[in-house]
């Protein structure tokens, strides 16, 4: 009688197609494993924006960095007055204030950025073009607040995904990275993070 030393070719057709159902079954698994460390660093990123925040306001009388982020600045609102549009162009760069309080600009970057296809190079993303995946809050360093300003600094947005980088889009269901005015950081819903953007008043 002969030993068989190798697998038939239906064994082979087998054994594939249980590969491939195992595969199909883990990728979905691994992704939302994937996305879900990006969110994580996201998150960090944005703590360690608000720790080096934290040490420029204690820095400069408790106020919030007089600048504005390169994005915000390349899409001014064109109802804006010409006195706060040139008053906002003059304002330094939010990345480059706070620079000399971090380690490295590559906390900037969140991990699940991707390049957008209006761009005129589809390869092009926040981060490359403007040095950050995340926007900072104009009005309230327009207005020069300080923290104590806030009267609801735990509500109040002052930077967060530039986009739904993490899911969704603005014309749908989307959640977004934030920090607020109080430091801390959460992983919020479109509709929440919506009702954070207008200042409330001032103390």
């Amino acid at each position: 009688m002969k030993c068989r030393n190798a697998f038939t070719v239906v064994e082979m057709l087998v054994v594939l197609a249980i590969i491939a159902i195992l595969a199909a079954l883990l990728f979905p698994v691994f992704a939302r494993a994937r996305d879900g460390g990006h969110r994580s660093q996201c998150i960090s990123n944005l703590h360690q924006i608000g720790t080096a925040v934290a040490m420029y306001s204690a820095d400069y009388d408790e106020r919030i960095p007089y600048a504005v982020d390169e994005a915000e600045r390349a899409a001014l609102d064109v109802e804006l007055t010409e006195f706060d549009r040139n008053v906002i162009n003059g304002m330094p760069s939010f990345v480059s204030t706070i620079q000399p309080y971090l380690r490295s600009n590559d906390i900037f970057k969140c991990p699940s950025e991707h390049p957008f296809d209006y761009y005129s190079d589809p390869s092009m993303t926040y981060f490359g073009k403007y040095g950050s995946s995340y926007h900072y809050a104009i009005y309230p360093a327009y207005l020069m607040y300080s923290i104590e300003d806030f009267v609801n600094p735990a509500s109040q947005y002052l930077m967060a995904d530039v986009y739904p980088w993490h899911g969704g889009t603005w014309a749908g269901n989307f959640r977004i990275n934030e920090l607020f005015a109080d430091f801390h950081v959460k992983d919020v819903t479109g509709p929440y993070y919506i009702s954070t953007w207008v200042p409330d008043s001032v103390n």
